[in-house]
């Protein structure tokens, strides 16, 4: 007797869309598009935020009520003095000691005397009277050199210091001394530019509220949180160095948290996710926190480097930062929640 005709192979194994393997101490774009695709929405705004913090920002996805988020924003422009070689800038996630500069001195190396103290941001009147504390969400500091070739010499150091490390450490120190203070940092040529994007350390960097203080600090205590510092070195003298735009990001708690003016009435900021930490910090720290404004950016993502996964992952503008509609989805900039 003759079986019946059918089809009695067995059935093929799916196949399973097997990521690339990158090679060590480089990050697969296929990777990295699928972990930011992968996120909560609220983690993924978070993490579009902390690499291009200019365009996108979201409140800390805890459920914490009575905030919103708001921006700080400064510009400044760096320049030499008449016998001078050096400029720089500090960015503190403070309001209230949120930024140093050294800009337009005859000096040779940074100058932060211990007894001086940090400049408060332009609107600290305004967010003192809104918010009784605030939560740090992102910051950056994008510098442009606006030279011309001709006086352009000169090496840029930017990265993140930690907060055991006071700004008064780097007062006269050469290149090589003050790259030792670094939490992380890279070093470019000062025609290149730096961006350079505010990473925690730890959980309580943005976990933990804040009180907004009354009174500035000296250079010679520790701060809050981990800072952002940039020091440019055997600059030409008696020129404009760079053109700083700098931005941190901040969760507010409001004081006023049953109506506000017009009778809006405030609540959540956004809905908890657990682990929404470790999440952001298992995508962000896969990407490149300092980066030039011009050149080497684009190289790395030929070669499958950092900032390769960067430009892939997130998109990228003409100008290097990553581009947050990708990740971010919206990109439309801070976005406030009563």
């Amino acid at each position: 007797m003759l079986p019946k005709k059918g089809n009695n192979k067995p059935k093929a194994a799916k196949k399973r869309a097997n990521l690339p393997k990158p090679k060590p101490g480089k990050v697969s774009f296929a990777r990295a598009l699928a972990r930011a695709q992968n996120l909560d929405n609220p983690v993924k705004e978070l993490a579009c935020s902390q690499q291009d913090p200019w365009s996108c920002t979201e409140c800390v996805p805890d459920g914490a009520p009575g905030a919103t988020c708001f921006s700080v924003k400064e510009k400044i422009i760096l320049t030499t003095g008449t016998t001078g070689t050096t400029c720089s800038m500090a960015m503190n996630p403070d309001p209230t000691n949120l930024m140093a500069t050294n800009t337009g001195a005859s000096i040779t190396a940074p100058s932060y005397p211990a007894a001086n103290s940090w400049t408060s941001a332009t609107s600290l009147a305004t967010i003192s009277s809104v918010y009784s504390s605030y939560r740090i969400v992102s910051g950056g500091m994008k510098m442009t050199y606006t030279g011309n070739t001709q006086t352009d010499q000169g090496t840029i150091v930017a990265g993140l210091v930690p907060s055991y490390v006071p700004l008064s450490s780097f007062n006269g120190l050469s290149i090589t001394a003050a790259c030792q203070l670094f939490n992380y940092y890279r070093s470019y040529p000062v025609r290149n530019g730096s961006v350079v994007t505010w990473r925690s350390s730890d959980f309580e960097d943005m976990a933990q509220w804040k009180s907004i203080d009354s009174a500035t600090s000296t250079f010679n205590l520790a701060t809050k949180a981990p800072y952002l510092l940039v020091l440019a070195y055997s600059c030409s003298q008696n020129q404009t160095i760079f053109d700083c735009e700098c931005i941190f990001n901040f969760e507010g708690r409001l004081k006023n948290q049953t109506f506000l003016a017009g009778g809006i009435q405030s609540g959540r900021t956004s809905r908890s996710v657990p682990g929404w930490y470790e999440k952001l910090k298992a995508v962000i720290n896969q990407f490149e926190p300092v980066i030039p404004v011009i050149g080497g950016a684009i190289t790395g993502f030929a070669s499958g480097g950092p900032s390769g996964a960067l430009l892939g992952a997130f998109g990228a503008l003409s100008n290097g930062l990553a581009a947050p509609g990708v990740l971010g989805g919206s990109g439309k900039g801070p976005r406030f929640r009563p």
